[in-house]
């Protein structure tokens, strides 16, 4: 101790620097620090950071360093060689210093640490600087850390230990704890306190400051933290010296050890399992394996193992043991146990392991319950308490098929076949796809049930059904998919078709499944119908049916084909298909050779017969086709049409005046190539349709008719004038390109000739018609006659009525006029209305010009429609006539004339 104050009163920091005159380039100067314990040595490096120099803190020979490098300069007072800058460096810190030489005139400059410029020093051969001492007194355990005011770590040692260093503004840390800001000028000595908690060494406690909020260090107990004299608080797995965190802090004083006893609580005896030790309100303060130590200070504690607690008090640093028992259910690690605490399974499981682990457990009552079956057993205390169990396996192949264990109509548990699963000892039901079998479970063995298998193999598509002998369906699968059994005979269904299959323990029972598709596009049903006619299946035309081998009857579109198919086989029925080209504006039929009606399908479409001659009708017009094997048989269609308003109806007859078929114009009618005749509101055209393989050629189609009847061919110049009129120009007027007879070539036009030139659609054949309205109110009705004065039609006023063109005439209250209607063009008579005011209860009559009446016993005041004056006939004077007395009268078209009486 007397050499440590020598030490410390020899600290004295002093401050020279001497330099000579230097003659030439690699002259030497010596450096010393002086002053320091010699504990640390200084170190010199040049300019490029290499080390050229050391010495320990008070060497008496100091550390010589050669002046060489120097570099030529310039300034106000002329050329110089300038040496250096050097630093000395002391545990971190670091000085300064370069040399001038002017002429052999030689001076020096030293900067000291912290500054930023340089100051001149007296000449000499030695360069000397004076340290300081820092340590820290304690107990020489842990290490103290010296920092610079930037709180950069500079240096440290253990306590009891010196660091040499340069005067200056230092902190002191030692766990955290600090000295701060303390300027070092010669020595400075710092003292220290030490904790220590005594236990077991198995856990660490941790030191805070005085509020508890910031945590200094930790050791383990029996191990010391060494801190600067000041109050403290220690934290040992969560419990605090003191008994609670709001406690009174320990006060360390300088040299001070304080001793904390701690105790602790185990939970013996096995190891198997962790408890976890509570405080008094319930707070989980740590936890660790039976057998285990918790460290903690004096207190009342509960110690929690699988949800059963057991009260702990620890005092006087005194330990305290809670004795344990352990239970183990002896098994193949197969399944899994539950523990209950009680002697019920009500509520939630304590604890759940594999068979063959141990659990501990404190002693008392628990159940056990294991795939279904309980038993209750008493832990003793530090001793095991053992199940036995065996095990139940049934031998299979997996194929995702579960076996259900019952005990007496209880149902257990369910496992996949190839999969083991323990039970206590007993006899159980196992089940497998609805077969059964015993199963008598001894201790430590195993009792091995072997499945067998059956599959129906086929394309996967379907779903086959097993049943027991008593008819009861056991199992359902797909085709290919296994099902496992326990040995036995059984009656597979496929498709309504049964067949007996016996399975044996082991192995795999196959059945192999045939097909049958009838061959076609997908649009038409087959039906499939066993050998006694009782349906089986339906499908689509290239539909695989999945059969079990036998004969079948395969009905479609109301023909029948009848196939055997064996075990395994793919049979494919041919068939050929049937198409009526057309628009779909139109059904056609087919009928068999007894004429059954077989099919009935829109124009354009297709369907599948087996080969054979079949008759087909369009609108009540027969054609033969005949179906062969992977062919196809095509009818012809032209399509017709009557381009209008969409109003009224038009009617197909053939040559002997049979109705064929009906439309509202606008809509179209699919037909045979032939004669017909169209009628519309009593006016005929007679119209020659041709359809496909009729028309000869694909560059010139008759396929429209104007309002004179003409034919019009279609060719590709009719599409490109089409185009012309889309693109924006306006050729010479051509007809024929308005393809729909919309009065307007567009895009569609340009298409539809383009179909038809590449025999895309069918023959089309186009009549317009006109229209004619006698105007007015509806009050009265009119005729229309043709040129000949046959009644054509009877309407009221007002209403328009689609025809063909021609000459017409209209009769409205026994005045005619005529007109000549045009295709797409309406043709309008115009009327206005005559009356004589009055409330009805008298009449007056109307006359020509030749005084007969053409409408009699009118009531006052009711309007009768005329037909006006036109542009070549004069004023038309009605005679009109009340009571005894007649007036003339003018009729004006669309007015009411209103003939008055005195």
């Amino acid at each position: 101790m007397e050499s440590k104050d020598m030490r410390i009163s020899a600290i004295l920091l002093i401050f020279a620097v001497v330099c000579i005159p230097l003659s030439a380039e690699g002259a030497e100067v010596t450096v010393f620090v002086n002053g320091g314990t010699g504990a640390d040595s200084f170190f010199v490096y040049d300019k490029d950071g290499d080390k050229v120099a050391d010495a320990p803190v008070g060497d008496e020979d100091g550390a010589t360093v050669n002046l060489e490098n120097g570099e030529s300069e310039t300034d106000s007072q002329g050329e110089y060689t300038l040496y250096g800058p050097y630093e000395i460096k002391l545990n971190n810190v670091s000085y300064e210093i370069q040399c001038y030489d002017r002429d052999g005139d030689i001076s020096y400059q030293l900067q000291s640490p912290g500054a930023t410029s340089w100051g001149s020093v007296t000449s000499g051969d030695e360069v000397t600087l004076t340290a300081g001492t820092v340590i820290v007194l304690g107990f020489g355990i842990d290490t103290y850390y010296l920092y610079d005011t930037e709180d950069k770590k500079i240096a440290d040692s253990k306590t009891n230990e010196f660091i040499d260093m340069f005067s200056g503004i230092y902190t002191v840390k030692l766990n955290k704890t600090a000295k701060t800001n303390f300027y070092l000028s010669s020595s400075k000595t710092f003292y220290a306190g030490a904790v220590i908690v005594t236990g077991t060494g198995d856990n660490s406690y941790f030191l805070y400051d005085a509020t508890g909020d910031e945590q200094l260090g930790s050791k383990k107990t029996n191990e010391f933290i060494e801190v600067f004299p000041d109050d403290y608080k220690v934290q040992l797995n969560d419990t605090w010296y003191g008994t609670s965190p709001e406690g009174d802090p320990i006060t360390v004083g300088s040299l001070q050890l304080n001793l904390l006893d701690a105790g602790y609580v185990t939970v013996t005896k096995n190891g198997n399992n962790s408890f976890t030790l509570n405080d008094k309100d319930g707070n989980e303060l740590a936890s660790a394996k039976t057998r285990e130590n918790i460290e903690v200070f004096d207190g009342t504690y509960t110690a929690l193992l699988h949800t059963v607690e057991k009260s702990a008090v620890v005092s006087g640093g005194g330990k305290k043991e809670i004795p344990a028992g352990w239970l183990t259910v002896k098994g193949n690690e197969n399944s899994k146990y539950q523990i209950y605490v009680g002697s019920s399974t009500e509520g939630d499981a304590a604890v759940s392991a594999d068979t063959g682990a141990s659990m501990d457990l404190f002693p008392g009552l628990y159940t056990v319950f294991l795939n279904g079956i309980s038993k209750a057993v008493n832990i003793p205390s530090e001793e095991e308490y053992l199940l036995e169990s065996g095990t139940l396996a049934v031998n299979g192949k997996g194929y995702e098929n579960d076996y259900f264990v019952y005990y007496g109509e209880d149902q257990l548990t369910t496992a996949k076949t190839d999969a083991a699963v323990d039970f206590f000892p007993l006899t159980y039901r196992v089940l497998l796809n609805g077969t059964e079998a015993s199963a008598s479970i001894t201790a430590n063995n195993t009792k091995t049930l072997t499945a067998g298998s059956l599959v129906v193999s086929g394309t996967g598509d379907t779903t086959y059904y097993v049943s027991n002998a008593a008819g009861d369906q056991l199992a359902s699968a797909d085709t290919n998919e296994a099902k496992e059994f326990f040995s036995g005979t059984y009656t597979v269904k496929l498709n309504n078709i049964s067949q007996s299959a016996t399975v044996t323990a082991g192995a795999e029972t196959t059945i192999e499944a045939g097909t049958i598709t009838v061959a076609g596009s997908g649009d038409t049903d087959f039906y499939v119908y066993d050998s006694s006619d009782a349906f089986i299946q339906t499908a689509k035309t290239g539909v695989d049916v999945e059969l079990l081998k036998g004969n079948y009857k395969i009905k479609l579109n109301g023909t029948t084909a009848n196939v055997p198919l064996a075990a395994g086989e793919n049979r494919t029925v041919n068939t050929g298909t049937l198409t009526v080209s057309g628009t779909g504006a139109s059904q056609f039929y087919v009928f068999d050779t007894s004429g059954k009606q077989l099919s009935r399908l829109d124009t354009g479409t297709s369907t599948s017969f087996f080969p054979g001659t079949y008759t087909v009708k369009l609108n009540k017009v027969e054609k033969s086709a005949t179906v062969s094997e992977n062919g196809a048989a095509e009818l012809k269609s032209a399509t017709l049409t009557v381009i209008g308003s969409g109003s009224d109806t038009w009617y197909v007859y053939d040559a002997d005046r049979n109705q064929l078929a009906f439309a509202s114009t606008n809509e179209e009618i699919d037909l045979f190539s032939g004669t017909y005749t169209v009628e519309l509101n009593g006016t005929e055209r007679s119209v020659t349709l041709k359809a496909g393989d009729d028309i000869q050629g694909r560059s010139a189609r008759m396929i429209l008719k104007n309002a004179d009847n003409d034919a019009l061919e279609v060719d590709l110049s009719t599409a490109l004038y089409a185009l012309r009129v889309c693109s924006g120009l306006t050729p010479e007027h051509q007809p024929s390109a308005d393809m729909d007879a919309s009065r307007v070539i567009d895009m569609k036009d340009a298409i539809a000739a383009l179909q038809i030139i590449a025999d895309l659609r069918p023959s089309k054949t186009v009549l317009i018609a006109g229209s004619v309205v006698v105007e007015g109110e509806g009050i009265d009705h009119y005729y229309l006659l043709d040129a000949d004065g046959n009644e054509l039609f009877l309407s009221y006023t007002g209403v328009e009525k689609e025809l063909f063109s021609g000459n017409y005439q209209a009769r409205l209250n026994g005045i005619i006029r005529a007109a000549e209607v045009k295709a797409g063009e309406p043709t309008t008579f115009e009327t206005g209305r005559l009356t004589v005011p009055g409330n009805g209860d008298e009449v007056y009559s109307i006359w020509d010009q030749d005084s007969a009446t053409l409408r009699g016993y009118i009531p006052t005041g009711e309007a009768v429609e005329l037909f006006p004056e036109t542009d070549d006939i004069a004023p038309y004077p009605y005679t009109v006539k009340y009571g005894g007395d007649t007036e003339s009268a003018e009729v004006t078209a669309g007015e009411l004339t209103e003939v008055t009486f005195p």
